[in-house]
């Protein structure tokens, strides 16, 4: 082992000593997380700290390399630990314990005066482990990150996870009860509450939530967010929202495999495979998770694992992602839209997306036959059916009706009329509201004022452009917060004063 010392001009006697870092990696198989076999894993790329133990404060700084190894500079007379950090040395990259003040997890050695190398292991025992494995995950999607567009430089960004943070609802105020991540701080939250269910060591969940994060950073998301099940038939900015993140999961790990374990222990699994392009049970289309996700594996994969797959390199996916930072309302047509430009790959797509059912045709505009929203014309009446009181959900396609239309600037009119009960057929839930947005989605004005089945007016002046209207079918009580489901059919008209 190599040992050096040396003085330093302000005096006392310094040495250099290697070590490595290693953090117990749990695998999560097809039968959920594998407890009893702990993986040692480099810890790469992290901040290492000499300390002194009766001061507590940091005599040197160094990190961790590829292999988990690093030099320290130590005093050579006196006792040392040494710790290793939960953040990226050269990047303000955090994974912080939102239940203890935000505070780094830990990994620390004590170092003795004859000690010629340090070796520091993050325990499962003690559950720091988990925090350096997420770490790793966010250091190998920023890797993904750099490869598919060197030039572009990968914003910092903190995870909250802790032991204590749980989906029951009895759990501690400090505890987050739930995995996500917020665009509005740029934050991950992982719950990691091994009775119930935890997130630490499902990489397919890590690098899902991070590429949220990326289409935050460099693209455009424009999911309204909500609950995802296999069948559902989402609303579609929601569906690509979600199938990016499980592709961009898949392609870091190069595995199509998505695991998510949960249960006590860990020891049930939620499973898919991104090559099953029509899984039982779902509907394919551009509002379909499962349609998102096995399009773009299809065209990142391996052929030999996956014979339909026709492989690109990762730049060109991700210049097509990262284009639609222009669009507004982002869904499945737009990325396929942008990928049908290179001219090679125009009949790839077109054959991808008719293979689940939809109907894309890159040289008509609109370029499917059933666009996301829907236009129309002022004067024009438009109808629909909505219903989210048989479901109970609010993140489906048939929860709300999205149209737009231009409006010449100035004063206009909309009225919204309900034409009768919907598949729901209960006459005490069919209130329809109306809101009227900018295409960027700045909320412009809402009707809400009505009750069962009367209508709702919205008169407002705007400066002319596009605009979108949402008819939605649910909405939330302002006394209890509970979310209030509806259906009904109806009828819409936009006008603005006659000449």
């Amino acid at each position: 082992m190599f040992c050096a010392s040396f003085t330093r001009a302000n005096g006392g006697s310094w040495r250099t000593v290697p070590g490595q870092a290693f953090y117990e990696k749990i695998p999560v198989t097809s039968a959920g997380l594998d407890l009893t076999h702990p993986v040692m894993t480099p810890i790469r790329n992290a901040r290492v700290e000499v300390i002194d133990p009766d001061t507590g404060s940091v005599l040197s700084v160094s990190q961790t390399g590829q292999s988990g190894n690093f030099q320290v500079t130590a005093p050579v007379q006196s006792n040392c630990r040494v710790r290793v950090l939960s953040r990226m040395r050269d990047a303000n990259v955090l994974v912080v314990d939102n239940t203890n003040s935000n505070s780094l997890y830990a990994a620390v050695s004590d170092l003795a005066p004859g000690d010629t190398n340090s070796l520091v292991i993050a325990r499962d025992s003690n559950r720091v482990s988990g925090a350096f494995n997420i770490l790793e995950m966010l250091r190998e999607g920023r890797e993904m990150a750099r490869y598919a567009d060197p030039s572009q430089i990968v914003p910092d960004i903190t995870v909250f996870w802790s032991p204590l943070n749980s989906p029951n609802p009895g759990a501690a105020k400090e505890s987050l009860g739930a995995t996500y991540f917020d665009p509005r701080t740029k934050t991950i939250s992982l719950i990691g509450d091994r009775s119930i269910d935890s997130d630490e060591f499902d990489d397919s969940v890590i690098l899902h939530e991070f590429g949220h994060f990326l289409a935050s950073a460099f693209s455009r998301d424009s999911s309204p967010g909500g609950v995802h099940l296999l069948g559902d038939a989402l609303d579609p900015r929601l569906a690509w929202s979600e199938g990016w993140a499980n592709f961009f999961s898949s392609a870091v790990r190069n595995n199509p495999i998505f695991l998510d374990s949960y249960g006590p222990a860990g020891s049930k699994v939620l499973r898919f495979d991104l090559r099953d392009a029509t899984p039982d049970g779902d509907k394919p289309g551009y509002w379909s998770e499962f349609s998102v996700h096995s399009i773009l594996w299809d065209l990142f994969g391996d052929k030999s694992g996956d014979a339909d797959s026709v492989p690109q390199p990762i730049q060109t996916i991700w210049s097509a992602f990262t284009v639609l930072k222009q669009d507004r309302q982002v869904y499945l047509p737009y990325f396929l839209q942008h990928l049908a430009e290179h001219p090679e790959l125009t009949t790839v797509v077109s054959t991808m997306a008719q293979s689940r059912s939809i109907d894309f045709h890159p040289d008509r505009k609109p370029n499917v036959s059933n666009p996301f929203p829907k236009s129309f014309a002022i004067g024009d009446v438009v109808t629909g059916t909505l219903d989210s009181y048989s479901t109970q959900r609010k993140e489906l396609l048939q929860s709300s009706d999205f149209w737009t239309f231009h409006a010449p600037g100035g004063p206009m009119s909309l009225r919204l009329d309900i034409t009768g009960l919907g598949p729901g057929n209960n006459p005490d839930t069919n209130d329809l509201d109306l809101f009227l947005f900018a295409l960027d989605g700045t909320l412009v004005d809402f009707a809400d004022q009505g009750f069962n089945g009367e209508s709702q007016l919205l008169v407002v002046s705007v400066p002319p452009g596009d605009y979108m209207v949402e008819v939605r079918s649910y909405y939330g009580r302002a006394d209890t917060g509970e979310t209030v489901f509806n259906s009904a059919t109806y009828q819409l008209i936009v006008r603005t004063p006659t000449p």
